[in-house]
């Protein structure tokens, strides 16, 4: 499973919450798999990706 954030908005112990609440998720939608499931949040630079043409620091400033 792959998770991309903006850096600095999540702390580990957020991350580690979501790991395990998407796991359960997908145990409760493709019951339990007995493989290994890896999980990897990837912080991104809140300038390099958005929404709609609109880059997630820009979005950021619009919404406060």
């Amino acid at each position: 499973m792959s998770i991309k954030i903006s850096k600095g908005t999540s702390n580990p112990e957020e991350m580690a919450k979501m790991m395990g609440e998407t796991k359960n998720l997908l145990a409760k939608i493709l019951g339990n798999c007995e493989e290994a499931n890896y999980f990897i949040i990837d912080e991104l630079n809140p300038d390099a990706w958005g929404l709609d043409g609109i880059s997630m620091t820009i979005r950021n400033k619009i919404s406060k």
